[in-house]
């Protein structure tokens, strides 16, 4: 009807759009509730496209009057069977649409298309406009709104029993995860595709889900799967009895291929990852040959660092100390004075010298012999230790003569502690030669409470003191 009336009120139609033009774009973009097959239409007379107003020639109710009345905000109500025959219309112009790749036209049919469907309950013209416009979707890469359709228009084919409209869609989506990266969930959807293709013998969903599925293996860098795809399509082609056309079967030896390209690829680049890895063992064995070593020699080097430094401490102690006796020699006991000197001058800590020697010694070695004469001397240094304190040093600074440091302790307590070690000392009886004798003992005792003398000048007082009492007989 809307060409019968065509250079009259399509005209004035047009011209009317074209000072709407404004309002009737802003209302298109920011979805106003005018209804989609009058929005399509609108913009079919906005282009003055006859194509697409021939489309709609059948659907009665609906002139150019109606239409300017219903752009203008007015309320259109249409009979169902015009809806009915609105909505294939609404479809094949969307179909057109998209041929051309004017996606917004595209859309808007299919949307009007779908809500027709919707509203009238057409469950099969539902999921066709589910899918057709999942389709637009997918080329204006809205890939979540596609994939929310293509989902729902898959349920609805299930409620129908419709198993190439379950392929159909199964397909769609796994187009969809291959555009999103998502190789894994491609090929779960592909394989189900597959799998109701072959079940229901659909050659052509079949070999849709062969070659969708041949691109998701060549991208996920499979191509011996993908070339195992390729060789399974050839041979579903030939159990339909389908000779491939010249152009497809170019199109299959190409991609062929360029999928053993891939594979000769995967191969050189496999053994180059063999001679490196080759390569990483050796440089491997070589630096722990290389670390072992140096970790042996480590532990050489700190063997030899600890026996240097034992060896240091043994000489060091053995040159504090007298071989003979076993205690503290000359310069072990100038060391300890120096030490207790230190202490008085910080804390005023006084100590004692007790300085030691044996009257007649020459004579008992002359007598009895030098080893006699060391054995003594070996049984009075034990009985020196023995008989003073733990905190007390006691050595042998020559021959016969022996010193004591005795620490924090004043005249009184050296008189007492020289006096101890005299009675022990001589009341030792050695035995040899079958005849028995006895030592004596003279003692000099020196109270230090001033540390201006020196180690030396210490020993030297002390020697003098106890050579003073053995004149005067007071020993």
């Amino acid at each position: 009807m809307l060409l019968k009336v065509y250079r009259r009120e399509v005209i004035a139609g047009v011209l009317l759009l074209t000072l709407l033009s404004v309002p009737l774009r802003s209302s298109l973009r920011d979805g106003s509730t005018m209804p989609g097959y009058v929005r399509v239409m609108a913009l079919c007379l906005q282009r003055s496209d006859r194509a697409c107003l021939q489309r709609f020639d059948g659907v009665e109710d609906l002139d150019d009057g109606t239409l300017r009345y219903a752009l203008l905000g007015g309320p259109l109500s249409l009979s169902p069977l015009s809806l009915k025959r609105l909505s294939p219309a609404l479809t094949e112009a969307g179909i057109r649409f998209f041929q051309e790749g004017d996606w917004v036209l595209a859309l808007e049919s299919f949307q009007a298309s779908l809500q027709i469907d919707r509203a009238t309950g057409d469950l099969p013209g539902t999921a066709t406009g589910l899918g057709n416009m999942a389709r637009v979707l997918e080329r204006v890469g809205n890939l979540s709104k596609a994939e929310e359709a293509y989902r729902e228009a898959w349920e609805l084919r299930g409620r129908l029993r419709d198993s190439r409209g379950q392929a159909l869609m199964l397909n769609g989506l796994g187009k969809l995860a291959l555009q999103s990266r998502r190789y894994g969930d491609a090929r779960t959807l592909l394989h189900q595709s597959l799998e109701i293709s072959q079940r229901e013998r659909f050659q052509d969903t079949a070999t849709m889900a062969l070659i969708t599925l041949e691109r998701v293996e060549e991208r996920g860098n499979r191509p011996w799967e993908a070339l195992a795809v390729m060789k399974r399509l050839r041979r579903i082609e030939a159990e339909a009895g389908k000779g491939e056309s010249r152009n497809r079967e170019f199109e299959i030896l190409f991609r062929r291929e360029r999928v053993l390209g891939l594979i000769a690829e995967q191969r050189r680049e496999l053994e180059k990852s063999e001679e490196w890895l080759e390569m990483k063992q050796e440089r491997l064995f070589f630096l722990f040959s290389l670390s072992a070593l140096l970790t042996l020699l480590v532990i050489l080097l700190l063997k030899l660092l600890c026996h240097k430094r034992e060896t240091t401490r043994l000489t060091e102690e053995l040159s504090r100390r007298d071989p003979l006796t076993g205690l503290s020699n000359r310069f072990g006991m100038l060391e300890r004075i120096e030490f207790e000197r230190v202490r008085l001058r910080r804390k005023k800590v006084p100590f004692s010298l007790l300085l030691m020697n044996f009257d007649g010694f020459n004579s008992l070695n002359e007598r009895f012999g030098f080893e006699e004469g060391d054995r003594v001397l070996r049984e009075v240094a034990k009985a020196l230790r023995e008989n003073l304190r733990e905190e007390d040093r006691v050595g042998r600074l020559e021959g016969n003569t022996f010193l004591a440091v005795l620490p924090e302790t004043a005249a009184e307590g050296a008189n007492e502690a020289g006096e101890k070690v005299r009675r022990h000392v001589e009341n030792l009886a050695f035995f040899s030669r079958d005849e028995g004798y006895g030592v004596k003992l003279s003692l000099g005792i020196v109270a230090v409470e001033d540390s201006t003398l020196c180690a030396e000048e210490l020993i030297e007082t002390v020697d003098r003191v106890l050579c003073y009492g053995r004149e005067k007989g007071k020993s």
